[in-house]
């Protein structure tokens, strides 16, 4: 291109120089001498100045291709990069890359211990055959499999019916059941009973108060009629295995004589009022403490009663032996039990007073009925 520039402007000078010299009139001059070139010459002086047309310099524009700048482009490339390296920020899905919130399945690994939204245990007495543990937790209203499962031997049961229980009654198999679930603070205690003939679900409640539990659902079964009286080993083997924490020995030997105790008097006062007397004498343990022995049985002559009931030595002598037992243990921290329980017993005594008394309606009616009849059949027998 530039060569091509420089000929034009060459030949334009050489078409000037020609018009200069034919308006002059030395065209013949320049006919003769053609072959000497001399106007070239003074064409050639003024062609030197066609270097100054390279001072268009196309070149030094060129140097614009030097602003390869274009190459700043390429930081420019590089800054998009940037941007998009600005995964950085997307990089912040490490913190939903924070697979620790994911293995948060340390709460999803307590699905053993995840029961706490149901937190429970099984505990199955070692000697029964699988049909009777089918029928057990038939009773539980339980799938096996759906609740981890412990196991109670009949070593473990006399750990602390010993001494309390008559040899009969502990016999040398574990068959007594438990379904243990944990309630949340407050909620109370939910008992049941299954082929259960010598504890009723208020002495339970009143035994696990002692013994620091007061907020559980509980089922005592088993595939055939049994006392019960070990069941409280499978609770309290339950309760320390969902918590981690151990209950108090003296207190699970107190809860355990406090069974029995209530056990024999409700024979002859009815559960309710032999779980109430005991309860009521928990509530006074700050009293008890410098009592004598008689003075603690005038105490409990006393409360028996408020309940109409008379007791007799014997059972005065189990109550005063279970209150020297009681005095063992944290005073304020019993009496919070029972007051927690207090609602639960009232609602069971409740419970049954609405049962035996729609009982006895019945028995009046079917009374009044037989009685009608029987003076119809007077009646028919005069007049026959």
């Amino acid at each position: 291109m530039k060569r091509f520039i420089s000929f034009v402007l060459a030949m334009l000078c050489v078409l000037s120089a020609g018009t200069a010299a034919f308006a002059q009139g030395d065209v013949t001059i320049i006919e003769e001498n053609q072959t000497e070139t001399p106007a070239p010459e003074t064409g050639e002086t003024e062609v030197p100045e066609i270097p100054e047309v390279p001072e268009i310099p196309v070149e030094p524009e060129k140097p614009e291709k030097p602003q390869e700048p274009e190459t700043t482009t390429k930081p420019e490339e590089n800054k998009k990069p940037k941007p998009a390296e600005s995964p950085k920020p997307s990089e912040s899905p490490k913190p939903t890359e924070s697979p620790k919130p994911e293995e948060s399945p340390k709460p999803s690994e307590k699905p053993e211990n995840k029961d706490y939204v149901s937190q429970s245990r099984a505990v199955i007495g070692a000697n029964l055959t699988d049909e009777q543990i089918a029928a057990v937790y038939q009773a539980f209203g339980v799938k096996r499999g759906d609740v981890i499962e412990l196991s109670v031997t009949n070593a473990e049961e006399r750990e602390y019916l010993e001494g309390y229980v008559p040899e009969s009654l502990i016999g040398t198999r574990s068959i007594s059941c438990v379904y243990v679930e944990l309630l949340d603070e407050g909620a109370g205690m939910d008992v049941t009973t299954s082929n259960i003939n010598w504890v009723t679900a208020e002495m339970y409640i009143s035994a696990l108060a002692t013994a620091g539990i007061t907020d559980a659902k509980i089922v005592v079964a088993s595939p055939f009629e049994v006392s019960g009286t070990a069941a409280l080993t499978g609770v309290y083997k339950a309760y320390e295995d969902m918590t981690g924490k151990k209950l108090d020995d003296i207190a699970k030997l107190v809860s355990t004589q406090e069974l029995t105790i209530t056990s024999d008097l409700a024979r002859e006062i009815g559960s309710m009022d032999s779980t109430s007397i005991v309860n009521d004498l928990k509530l006074m343990l700050d009293e008890t403490a410098n009592m004598s022995d008689e003075e603690i049985k005038q105490q409990v002559v006393d409360i028996a009663g408020r309940y109409n009931v008379k007791l007799t030595d014997k059972q005065l002598n189990q109550l005063v032996s279970l209150c020297r037992s009681l005095e063992g243990l944290d005073a304020d921290q019993l009496k919070a039990s029972v007051q927690k329980v207090q609602d639960t017993l009232n609602k069971v005594s409740d419970a049954k007073t609405t049962v035996v008394g729609f009982v006895q309606t019945i028995k009046k009616a079917v009374e009044s009925v037989k009685s009608f009849f029987q003076r119809i059949g007077d009646l028919i027998g005069l007049t026959g």
